[in-house]
């Protein structure tokens, strides 16, 4: 990663954290901790997707295009846990 990524990731961190102060719904440290994972491991597989050299991009079926989603679903699905109401 470089420090485009770190200061992205560090944006995405800061933006969870003030929604666990700010909305103060089902959050607990635990849910909040697994977003921060969920989107550690989304911009690490999304950067190693983005910098990879030679893809085609209308070639979507690739295993590392697949990694990517599955993160991003992963983490659509955790940030939902923090804004249920209990």
């Amino acid at each position: 990663m470089d420090f485009q990524d770190v200061d992205f990731l560090t944006q995405i961190l800061y933006t969870i954290k003030s929604l666990v102060y700010q909305v103060g719904l089902c959050m607990n440290k635990k849910n909040v901790e697994k977003a921060i994972e969920e989107a550690k491991r989304f911009i690490v597989a999304a950067s190693d997707l983005l910098y990879t050299p030679d893809i085609s991009w209308e070639i979507t079926g690739s295993a590392k295009s697949g990694m990517v989603r599955r993160a991003s679903m992963d983490l659509t699905r955790i940030l939902a846990q923090l804004r249920k109401p209990r």
